[in-house]
């Protein structure tokens, strides 16, 4: 959880304007999400090729949030 946090104040530190900083750090947790689940379906012995696409576990999310 410490490397998010870090990860998100160099974003913030980094970012030229209050829009490129939200779009970096949308972009970050969608990848941070993504990573997070292909992380669980490996622990918990899901194939590859039965894996949702990148796509579609961006797709879900943007539909909940």
């Amino acid at each position: 959880m410490e490397t998010i946090v870090t990860e998100i104040l160099e974003i913030i530190k980094g970012a030229k304007d209050s829009i490129s900083r939200e779009e970096r750090i949308r972009s970050y947790l969608e990848d941070l999400a993504c990573r997070a689940v292909s992380e669980a379906l490996d622990l918990i012995g899901i194939p590859l090729a039965e894996r949702p696409s990148y796509k579609e576990l961006l797709h879900a999310a943007q539909e909940q949030g």
